[in-house]
């Protein structure tokens, strides 16, 4: 095989002029239609194949993205760019969302001196990039340069007068809005797209709209609202034989059933999602759905199970690069690790999620971090490192309008009281409004610092 590509660069030396660009052409428009023709199947139950039949052909799919390939004669621009847009979810799939996003990137600058093209299929084309470029930088959690890549894509589509994909555009926006915890500006562009989706008459669209709205709900604390969204977009998913929308939104009803403590219907989701998700080949859903399996394990004391599947889930997501995920695995690692007394190992993995989230910009998962590094705390009587996190943390809580769970809520009936004991009321009063008044990197940052310190000492 390392005579092939010194074979290609003797074909290549030897074309010229004409022949060229006629070759470099043929080959441009022979891998743009095999990216068009299987589009669908990376969104339905064939991805898993379709990936694989894909995956030989990666190199020839980087000659025609990076648009630049060949000396003397480029790929044309929009036909990079319509490659790009069918197999965007190739990259996602495939595990290989960082490479798929720097090509991606690379190819909307090249492209940016074309902007003034006079022709809608172009800007159309380049659009789908932006909004395929945004949602790959969601799954590497770059939230704010997402935003900025959706928010032109959403402006493109709204200037072409296309509707469908601007409520779409619009979803996009809503799920970087709401990995970094801002859900008043999540829930208006998840309300925006669904208005149109509904008056277009989309139902796959308003299906997954419903569901990403009433996770929205959810963490605002709206949980008879979040439920009726939820039951009416796995409803219109299952109506429509929507494979993947059907999994989504099992995996959403799950959760929120989990969250409400009823835990023997959350864990039917989670297997009809885990059981479906395989058959199609979902490798998101699939690890999400492992992860949740995992967490009520945990809560159900089956620890052992409960290991197994977080370790699983963490694998996945660190192959596919998936810092969001990553993030949440580690936490519930930590949570299962301070369950079995394993302090110093729950809070390193605290301590990881936490910077994690610190990069990706989730102030929803740092609140939890600063919490449950605040609990452990507080269990080794570290009252004075206890009580200013917990009180960053509610602070931060209130200000993005997301109360904690019922657990963490009991959690804190019981760890409050004896914090206060220790401390006196006076003191305690004062930490916990230090803690309120700590900006979110300051909180972090005192968080961090107590790992640096350890576990040892009773911190009074």
């Amino acid at each position: 095989f390392r005579l092939l590509e010194p074979l290609r660069e003797y074909a290549d030396e030897q074309l010229a002029g004409i022949e060229r660009e006629t070759a470099v052409r043929c080959h441009a428009e022979y891998y743009l239609r095999l990216g068009e023709e299987a589009e669908p199947s990376l969104s339905s139950s064939e991805q898993t194949a379709t990936v694989r039949r894909l995956t030989p052909e990666m190199e020839n799919f980087r000659v025609i993205l990076l648009a630049g390939r060949y000396a003397e004669a480029s790929v044309d621009p929009s036909t990079a760019l319509r490659l790009a847009g069918a197999i965007s979810r190739f990259w996602e799939a495939r595990g290989s969302i960082r490479e798929g996003t720097e090509f991606f990137i690379k190819l909307l600058a090249l492209t940016e001196q074309s902007d003034s093209d006079p022709f809608p299929l172009f800007h159309l084309t380049r659009a789908k990039v932006l909004r395929s470029t945004g949602g790959l930088l969601c799954a590497l959690g770059g939230y704010e340069k997402a935003h900025d890549y959706l928010t032109d894509a959403l402006q493109s589509y709204q200037s072409l007068g296309d509707e469908i994909e601007a409520a779409r555009t619009s979803m996009n926006l809503g799920n970087a809005g709401f990995y970094r915890g801002d859900l008043p500006f999540a829930r208006a562009c998840y309300e925006r797209g669904l208005i149109t989706a509904r008056q277009q008459k989309d139902e796959s669209l308003t299906a997954r709209i419903l569901s990403n709205l009433a996770m929205v709900v959810h963490n605002q604390g709206d949980l008879e609202t979040a439920l009726t969204l939820f039951e009416e977009a796995l409803e219109t998913s299952r109506k429509i034989k929507d494979d993947p929308g059907t999994a989504n939104a099992l995996l959403n009803l799950g959760a929120l059933r989990f969250y409400r403590e009823e835990n023997s219907q959350a864990v039917q989701l989670f297997e009809e999602c885990r059981a479906l998700s395989q058959a199609i080949g979902h490798r998101s859903l699939y690890v999400r759905s492992i992860h949740n399996l995992g967490v009520a394990s945990r809560e159900q004391g089956d620890l052992k199970t409960a290991q197994s599947l977080l370790e699983e889930s963490e694998q996945i997501l660190q192959e596919a690069e998936d810092k969001y995920g990553l993030a949440a695995v580690w936490e519930d690692l930590g949570l299962l690790a301070a369950e079995q007394g394993n302090l110093t190992q729950a809070l390193g993995l605290y301590t990881k999620s936490l910077k994690m989230r610190q990069e990706n910009g989730e102030r929803i998962g740092i609140a939890s971090s600063l919490q449950n590094i605040a609990l452990l705390a507080a269990r080794q009587k570290k009252a004075k490192r206890a009580v200013p996190l917990l009180g960053a943390a509610s602070a931060l809580y209130e200000t993005l309008g997301s109360p904690p769970s019922p657990q963490q809520k009991r959690l804190l009936t019981t760890t409050l009281p004896k914090l206060m004991s220790m401390l006196g009321d006076a003191v305690f009063t004062k930490l916990w409004e230090h803690g309120r008044s700590l900006t979110i990197d300051e909180a972090a940052a005192a968080a961090l610092e107590q790992d640096e310190r350890g576990l040892a000492g009773t911190g009074q």
